[in-house]
């Protein structure tokens, strides 16, 4: 194989020469065209082909058919990996340019027909059908390949893009991907195993009909992510970033979870305060926002109710506005959105007003919320504000 591969790339480098005798071509094709079809010599045959039609493009067009026929051969039957495929496809387009105008289109056609005519058999298929088809192939290359961050993470954005395009049409494959993310955490925990369960929570945080497989998944990560923060998750800020994010989503799409008894959010929050000790920003920031969103939505000021903690309410909103001013930024508009939270009586104006004061008087942070509740509760300007 040696020597084959050193003979192919030798005439691949004397390519330029060939442009200037012609004479010679023939030969070198008929040597590279018999090499085509083997898959051990795929790259030295395809990139020296890719060569020869690059530079001696004008003398081919006698060589165009044999040409065309190994390569629509050696394409068909996919003899050769997708890079390779590429740079037989930009030797075929060198050729094909140095065709007249009408021999290009009839040689065109030819050589893709057969893929277009793939294309429309993969497009009568529906998506899903086809996932249940190739699950088994990802099981048995994961079971091979655990350890393989790159493998694992892989399979995962595969079921990730699934989901996002098939958002509810996924529903089919729920409890089997549910299974096999907690084998790969079980196995080796990563923090794409983590993402996947995220955007599962996402997807079927509503559906009562598939969201028990991702509850009994959530309750073995948590489990899992607690014993790694236990002895000590430095190594593995990866995991807890994404395990923020993930609860975080949790907070948002399914808050009942917590109330089921399987999942403790007391251990989510031991987690998040473990976390915020790790020097790695994005892992910190995470964690801040899962206490913000559980904070907005425990934090409803609604009147009747105590106004007791007030003052650690404003301890908490200015060392989130200190640290985090974008992220606050951002979540509270997004908090504040929905008609009627966390006040009816509140107006648009008022809530965009309150999220200005927030992050641009920090110093004066207790006035602002005290303002803020008191509008919650209709009760500015009353004798009663005037004593608060």
């Amino acid at each position: 194989l040696t020597i084959s591969d050193f003979s192919h790339t030798a005439v691949g480098s004397l390519a330029e020469w060939l442009a200037d005798h012609s004479i010679m071509l023939a030969g070198a094709l008929r040597l590279v065209l018999q090499a085509l079809s083997n898959a051990d010599l795929s790259v030295s045959t395809v990139s020296t082909l890719k060569r020869i039609c690059r530079e001696c493009r004008h003398h081919l067009r006698p060589h165009a058919n044999d040409i065309l026929t190994a390569s629509q051969e050696v394409l068909v039957k996919q003899i050769h990996k997708t890079t390779q495929i590429m740079w037989l496809m930009q030797a075929l387009g060198y050729l094909l340019s140095s065709l007249p105008d009408e021999e290009i289109l009839g040689k065109l056609l030819s050589l893709l027909s057969p893929h277009i005519q793939q294309l429309e058999r993969l497009a009568n298929e529906t998506v899903v059908v086809v996932l249940q088809q190739v699950f088994p192939l990802i099981q048995t290359l994961l079971s091979k390949w655990l350890k393989e961050t790159e493998v694992v993470t892989a399979a995962c954005a595969v079921f990730e893009k699934s989901l996002k395009t098939l958002i509810r049409d996924f529903a089919p494959l729920v409890g089997q991907l549910c299974e096999l993310i907690g084998q790969l955490f079980s196995s080796y925990p990563q923090a794409c195993a983590l993402d996947l369960t995220r955007q599962l929570v996402h997807v079927f945080a509503c559906e009562k009909e598939h969201f028990p497989p991702i509850a009994a998944l959530l309750e073995l990560v948590t489990s899992i992510t607690m014993a790694i923060f236990q002895h000590g998750a430095q190594d593995h800020p990866d995991v807890a970033d994404s395990f923020m994010q993930l609860h975080t989503q949790v907070m948002k799409r399914k808050p009942d979870v917590y109330l089921t008894g399987g999942l403790d959010i007391k251990v989510v929050f031991y987690c998040g305060i473990l976390s915020f000790k790790f020097p790695e920003t994005p892992t910190v920031k995470s964690t801040c926002l899962l206490f913000v969103s559980q904070y907005l939505i425990k934090t409803k000021s609604i009147g009747g109710q105590s106004r007791g903690l007030l003052e650690h309410q404003s301890e908490v909103m200015f060392s989130v506005s200190r640290y985090c001013p974008t992220l606050l930024s951002l979540q509270l508009r997004d908090a504040l959105q929905p008609p009627g939270f966390p006040s009816a009586l509140l107006t648009p104006e008022q809530k965009e007003h309150f999220c200005q004061q927030v992050l641009r008087y920090r110093w004066k942070m207790r006035d602002v919320i005290k303002e803020f509740s008191l509008l919650c509760q209709g009760l500015p300007g009353v004798e009663y504000a005037a004593s608060y």
